[in-house]
């Protein structure tokens, strides 16, 4: 690619349409026609958005094919990683090919605090840092607004090439740079032709990576009005950009749905709301009539019976338990509907949402991030992040001065470390941190010698009782959902891949009733789908309504967003789509929950909240929020 970063050699096809208009089943037909016509399954790169889509893609494949002729299908940061993964790319660029967990990146924020920056404002130019990184930005003395700015990013890049750590932003930007700029590496990644679905949900990175990775043929797949990603910058843009960049491109519009009529109408009551304004769908001929329609509820408790009463009837008519799919805009209401959907007998998949975190300051606190460091201190002993986070635990500044001082020198820290030579010793703190750095790591010694021997999931549970000084202690859930039975007896390395692979690219089980937020269902498709707790302070939020919060003049730009939110998870529904939404809330509840109270009404002694329905679904409950 050249310096507009779409234009490409490769001939570029593009399907563009609404929900339910064919794309991806476009997309698998081409690639179909390609092996039939002769080339190789290793000339064909499939990229779905997400690990769930790309296993629906890879079923929709062994339907058509011989599992022998179908070609690899795979997200775009795992062949980001891949990428960064080859000797060439390390040694390039000085890191290894991992992503930093959430405790890890809280601790790299205690060191970047450091710079002496408001937290605030760290975090607004942090996240800036992110979008900028995404978006392919230049990232030098010409992009910066300030010196702060650039003196900050480039303190940032030095703990991340000390550190030898991705942050999951930069992962794209990376292994689209490392082939940019290797001409050699690129021939040895690319393949002939290139599939992408659900192009609008990835990051500008990611679209221009798969297109550097193709060198005869661009096939994308793309709904320009969904706003929510698989990566947290998603650049809906990047459709008309790159058929901009290639004036060949061959551009399919496609606005016929397969979904119902009354689905399709749902969807049209989102499309064409002045929040959004855009181009209604059309239904097909034959189509269904289906059901498209807003439930209310009294009470909290009647709306998670009414979801599974809805959940019942699709399954007690044969619908498959994965082709029902039950969203909230609201993670705590998503856990109470599949608690409820699981005691009423419904088989439950809820999207594994695991992160491994925890507050450093409290070592009891965060055992799951002592463990995972243990781990990788016995896969690396001179793993610097490892390190770094090891004598963080347990101090509330996480020993940062320090840190920076050996990021400054580059100071080849180890396990086996006995002393600190520094430059510039005498600092009071400094010498204290440094001696504390030195009593954790042999800290550590003392519990790795302690455990020499053990594998699998008993290593785990062993690190755990030896951390937490109980050797009764059981192995912390979120590991143990990460490793599974596939890493049960294997060694650390193998523990930290399959808890990497569990965070990073979590994924609905193949059974049961998928339950998940509102962004889990990125490419995937349903026969009825049913989004509950829609209601004002959920979406939008409690902030959207109070004008001493959010200016007047911002509401349209906020409300459109979070209808195509709702769209967004909405457009997976062929024949149902059921919204739910309860009317009132005892007044305690709707407090704790950041609800958006019209009047408070005293009912028999007990406070209640009057609640309204979203301002995203007014099509259909037609109440608007009116001052």
């Amino acid at each position: 690619m050249n310096a507009t970063t779409y234009s490409t050699s490769a001939a570029v096809c593009c399907y563009s349409g609404h929900a339910a208009t064919g794309k991806t089943t476009s997309l698998v037909n081409s690639a179909c026609k390609l092996l039939r016509a002769g080339v190789s399954p290793n000339e064909i790169l499939f990229l779905a958005a997400t690990p769930s889509a790309a296993q629906r893609t890879a079923d929709l494949f062994c339907q058509a094919l011989e599992p022998d002729a179908a070609p690899r299908v795979t997200t775009p940061l795992q062949a980001q990683l891949e990428v960064l993964a080859t000797p060439e790319a390390v040694a390039r660029t000085g890191r290894e090919p991992r992503i930093a967990h959430r405790f890890e990146e809280n601790i790299l924020m205690e060191d970047m605090k450091t710079c002496g920056m408001q937290s605030r404002r760290l975090s607004e130019m942090l996240r800036f840092f992110y979008r900028s990184w995404t978006e392919l930005e230049p990232m030098d003395h010409s992009w910066f607004y300030s010196d702060e700015e650039e003196n900050t990013h480039a303190l940032l890049e030095a703990y991340l090439r000390y550190y030898r750590v991705y942050l999951k932003n930069e992962v794209a930007a990376a292994a689209y740079r490392f082939l940019d700029g290797n001409a050699d590496a690129l021939q040895n990644h690319r393949v002939g032709y290139v599939f992408v679905d659900d192009y609008q949900s990835l990051s500008k990175a990611s679209q221009c990576f798969a297109g550097l990775l193709a060198s005869q043929g661009l096939w994308v797949a793309g709904d320009g009005q969904v706003n929510v990603g698989a990566e947290d910058f998603p650049y809906p843009k990047g459709l008309s950009e790159l058929v901009a960049g290639n004036p060949h491109a061959q551009v399919h519009k496609m606005n016929e749905s397969n979904a119902s009529r009354s689905v399709v109408d749902g969807l049209n009551g989102l499309l064409t709301d002045e929040a959004i304004a855009a181009q209604p769908l059309d239904s097909c001929d034959g189509a269904s009539n289906g059901t498209c329609d807003a439930i209310a509820a009294p009470l909290p408790d009647d709306e998670f019976n009414r979801v599974a009463e809805i959940v019942r009837t699709a399954l007690d008519a044969g619908v498959e338990p994965e082709l029902v799919h039950v969203a909230s805009p609201n993670r705590k209401w998503m856990k109470v509907i599949a608690r409820t959907l699981a005691e009423q007998g419904v088989p439950v998949a809820v999207f594994p949402t695991l992160k491994i975190a925890g507050d450093m300051r409290d070592t009891d606190l965060c055992l799951e991030a002592r463990i995972v460091t243990i781990l990788r201190l016995m896969a690396n002993p001179d793993d610097p992040l490892a390190l770094r986070c090891w004598y963080a635990f347990g101090d509330y500044l996480g020993n940062s001065a320090i840190a920076r001082m050996l990021c400054e020198q580059d100071y080849p820290l180890s396990l086996s470390s006995a002393r600190l030579d520094l430059a510039g010793e005498g600092n009071a703190l400094l010498e204290q941190q440094g001696g504390a750095v030195l009593d954790s790591l042999e800290s550590a010694r003392t519990v790795i010698g302690r455990i020499l021997g053990a594998t699998g999931l008993d290593l785990v549970a062993r690190i755990a009782a030896e951390l937490s000084n109980d050797r009764s202690a059981t192995l912390p859930r979120t590991l143990e959902l990460a490793i599974g039975h596939k890493a049960a007896n294997a060694a650390p390395s193998a523990l930290l891949d399959a808890i990497q692979d569990a965070v990073f690219f979590a994924q609905f089980a193949s059974a049961g009733v998928r339950v998940g937020m509102l962004e889990d269902f990125v490419g995937l498709r349903a026969h009825c789908a049913v989004a509950g707790g829609m209601v004002n302070g959920f979406v939008p939020s409690r902030a959207y309504f109070d004008p001493t919060i959010v200016e007047r003049d911002k509401r349209p730009k906020i409300l459109a967003g979070d209808m195509r939110r709702i769209y967004s998870f909405a457009r997976s529904a062929d024949s149902e789509l059921r919204f739910t939404y309860f009317e009132q809330a005892p007044l305690k509840d709707a407090e704790q929950l950041k609800l958006k109270i019209e009047r408070i009404r005293l009912i028999r002694s007990q406070r209640l909240c009057e609640i309204h329905p979203s301002e995203t679904i007014r099509s259909l409950t037609g109440v608007s929020f009116h001052e």
